[in-house]
């Protein structure tokens, strides 16, 4: 009974779909059954506002797309170990690292990688808020072609050095990649090829094309993936996630990692209006109604697999917003529908004037991203090991973490190698790895 009145809660109190929500009926243009050598169709939900991981619209999606087409130092594998990719050595002596380069690593379009493409990426990301690594470390310098020194206060750094610090070339050329694959072609609104580049200096080379495909919603997906119109998809978390792929003849792998779902709040609430907002909600409720078993309460904005509980806890004192607010999410992403109805259920229950819309995905992805207008909007957003960015402290309470939910890669029978990677690396992280046997 309580689940159904947080699914049938509505901005107008009639029981209708929230305004701006997208029906599930919507789906992206079909394409002709997989036969052997043809690519590997993967889906996301959304779209990116870009492909550079350094730009201020980059997000989750973006990154995940840069780890198929850029390198870093060191990557990280699903349960959080940075292992080396560009790196041949590093030394370190306290808070000074040297890395020496795999000299045989060239972009796409021949030319070498070298420390100055380092030392330039390094500086891009410190003047961003992007979750990289880079940002922790305060000096990077070419010591000679193949040769990077850093200084920094850090902990660890493989693993600084793993968590989304790409190296893209010094001179910007969106063009040029060097990463297992490079981008063939990109279809705005639709998707970005990626091809395997056969001047990757890693192992194994990459061996399928792969279309990254853009959808709207998750219904859209499973039923493109049951029709046989993807291969394999980056699935959101959501009610009955397992047992629905298992019906639906899909093959699934999940972990419970650094993905969270969070609050994230407009600059027309007060502090004490944001503690506000977070002290009426029920996420008992919603977590033994919504969440179930794909996910547990998060006290910290940066979970590890192994614990979820952090500061947050302590959040109190807040104020209820005595003019009407705004509350948002993506109209595709089911679970954060459902969440959202929630979220307007229990703030108008508090006597708090709310509005509350589903926004379509590529602008919630996309354009949002520079300039959210909505006063309090619910989010997904990956981590990784030691990430501290945003500053994990309720002092401003720019965000409030509500789930830590599990990660789900989806793909059909047909495709083998996909294996979810909970971590800022994402589901194509061994891309390279996957083969399709075609058919449907």
């Amino acid at each position: 009974m309580l689940l159904a009145v947080l699914l049938t809660a509505c901005p107008d109190g009639t029981g209708s779909p929230p305004r701006g929500r997208e029906p599930e009926t919507t789906t992206s243009p079909a394409v002709d059954a997989p036969s052997p050598g043809d690519p590997i169709r993967f889906g996301f939900l959304g779209e990116p506002a870009t492909l550079d991981p350094y730009d201020e619209t980059a997000s989750d999606l973006t990154r995940y797309i840069a780890r198929a087409i850029y390198p870093s130092l060191f990557t990280l594998v699903p349960d959080g170990t940075p292992e080396p990719l560009l790196a041949a050595d590093m030394e370190v002596d306290g808070s000074r690292a040297t890395v020496q380069l795999l000299r045989s690593a060239s972009w796409s379009d021949g030319s070498p990688l070298t420390a100055r493409d380092v030392v330039a990426s390094w500086r891009r990301a410190r003047g961003t808020v992007t979750p990289s690594g880079f940002r922790d470390i305060s000096s990077a310098r070419a010591v000679d072609p193949a040769t990077v020194a850093f200084r920094g206060e850090v902990n660890d750094w493989e693993a600084t050095l793993a968590r989304a610090a790409y190296i893209l070339p010094s001179e910007r050329d969106a063009r040029t990649t060097a990463g297992p694959f490079r981008i063939a072609r990109r279809t705005p609104g639709l998707e970005v090829v990626l091809e395997p580049d056969p001047l990757w200096f890693g192992r194994p080379k990459a061996k399928e094309t792969i279309r990254v495909r853009f959808i709207r919603t998750t219904g859209t997906m499973l039923a493109l993936l049951e029709r046989g119109e993807l291969d394999a998809a980056a699935f959101p978390s959501m009610v009955n996630a397992a047992e629905r792929v298992q019906a639906a003849g899909l093959q699934a792998d999940s972990a419970l990692g650094w993905e969270t779902i969070r609050l994230s709040f407009g600059t027309g609430l007060s502090r004490l209006q944001r503690a506000g907002v977070a002290e009426a909600l029920d996420l008992g409720v919603m977590k033994e109604t919504l969440i179930r078993s794909d996910g547990r309460r998060a006290t910290t904005l940066h979970p590890a697999p192994d614990r979820a509980s952090g500061p947050y806890r302590s959040v109190s004192g807040g104020t209820p917003p005595e003019v009407e607010i705004s509350v948002t999410a993506p109209a595709g992403d089911e679970l954060l529908t459902q969440l959202l109805r929630a979220v307007y259920a229990q703030l108008d229950a508090t006597d708090v004037a709310v509005e509350a819309a589903p926004i379509d995905p590529f602008i919630f992805y996309g354009e949002w991203l520079r300039a959210d207008p909505s006063d309090v909007s619910i989010r997904r957003a990956s981590g990784a090991p030691g990430l501290g960015i945003p500053p994990d402290d309720p002092a401003g309470l720019d965000h409030f973490p509500l789930f830590q939910v599990r990660t789900y890669v989806v793909w059909r029978p047909e495709v083998e190698g996909p294996r979810s990677n909970p971590t800022l690396d994402g589901p194509l992280w061994n891309a390279r790895d996957w083969t399709s046997t075609g058919g449907s």
